[in-house]
């Protein structure tokens, strides 16, 4: 819950508004969504993952991986190939959620599975 106050005429008045926990992970999702196919093509993922973690968090990303989002999982798991954006480098959990994203037909996934040899 997120409580706000605000002044209604001469009181205060507080409301208790509640707070999906999906919302952090929406944002993650927005930023994705926002990425063009030509972007995508580009092959700038490291601009793409800078992107969307500006816009809302790696622990968002993360979360919205965590929910299932194949390109959150590819996105993510970039991050961790390379150790950027905040994330530690950890190539076992890279390639964790390079499989996640391939088994959805993920085909950058399947990409950077195939370049790591794994």
């Amino acid at each position: 819950m997120k409580v706000l106050a605000g002044r209604v005429g001469q009181g205060l008045r507080t409301w208790a508004i509640p707070v999906s926990p999906a919302a952090p992970a929406n944002r993650a999702l927005a930023a994705i969504n926002s990425i063009s196919k030509a972007e995508w093509a580009s092959g700038n993922n490291a601009a793409l993952v800078t992107r969307v973690i500006a816009a809302s968090s790696g622990a968002d990303l993360e979360k919205l991986a965590a929910m299932g989002d194949a390109r959150a999982q590819f996105l993510a798991g970039r991050a961790y190939t390379f150790g950027s954006d905040g994330f530690p480098k950890d190539e076992n959990e890279a390639v964790r959620l390079y499989r996640l994203a391939a088994a959805q037909g993920d085909e950058y996934a399947k990409a950077q599975l195939k370049r790591l040899g794994k």
